[in-house]
């Protein structure tokens, strides 16, 4: 899909190793067995997170729901706009990826769940309380300029909607610490210091998959011993 794999290298490599340095110790499970899920999504130099279609409430996601009919689940990015919407960045953009700039996010509407819609990816899926669910949204909601978002690039095949983001791209606020940003908004163990990468984004995913399922054991040895 456009955009997945084009992020600057260059800009992976000034940062080589930080994001390890910096990943928060999972003690005990943050997630919701019975929740419903958000799904953290890794490609090459970039991740996204997807929400259910209907956890996209509010006036600005139901902005953006109104133009995705027949979606199942909307995956969300972030990125530099200049780059992210450009479909074949020149050399020259290439070299200027690392800099600061204005952002953008890019919204891409899927028919299934994104371990069938993107094969091929690093796929997590992360049950999450309702509260936690609505704080993520929100969270994405604030990330628009504007409450009434309007695209700035719609690509047709594969379908892409680019958004003006109230933000600003730089090497310490890139799409992958922007994913871990996201999901520590919503109250789950996840840290933006030093994630360059979006192996660090996963392996936080992986730790908190890896806290719960060690949960229930705990949970059963306790009630034996009592």
């Amino acid at each position: 899909m456009a955009g997945f794999a084009r992020r600057p290298l260059l800009a992976a490599a000034l940062l080589p190793g930080c994001a390890s340095l910096h990943q928060p110790q999972v003690t005990s499970c943050a997630l919701d067995p019975g929740g419903l899920p958000a799904w953290v999504v890794a490609i090459s130099w970039h991740s996204d997170l997807v929400l259910p279609m209907d956890a996209l409430q509010g006036p600005v996601l139901g902005a953006v729901a109104s133009r995705l009919p027949g979606a199942h689940t909307v995956m969300f990015g972030f990125g530099k706009r200049s780059f992210i919407t450009s479909p074949e960045p020149s050399l020259a953009e290439w070299l200027r990826g690392p800099l600061p700039g204005p952002a953008a996010l890019q919204v891409t509407p899927l028919r299934a769940r994104p371990e069938q819609a993107v094969p091929g990816r690093k796929v997590a899926a992360l049950p999450i309380a309702p509260a936690a669910r609505a704080r993520l949204a929100a969270f994405l909601a604030d990330a628009f300029a504007g409450e009434a978002p309007i695209p700035i690039r719609v690509d047709a095949l594969p379908r892409n909607f680019f958004f003006e983001a109230r933000e600003t791209y730089t090497l310490e606020n890139n799409c992958n610490a922007w994913t871990a940003r996201a999901l520590a908004s919503a109250g789950l163990p996840f840290s933006p210091t030093g994630v360059t990468w979006p192996d660090a984004v996963m392996r936080q995913a992986r730790a908190l998959e890896r806290a719960c399922a060690r949960a229930p054991r705990h949970h059963a040895l306790l009630e034996r011993d009592a």
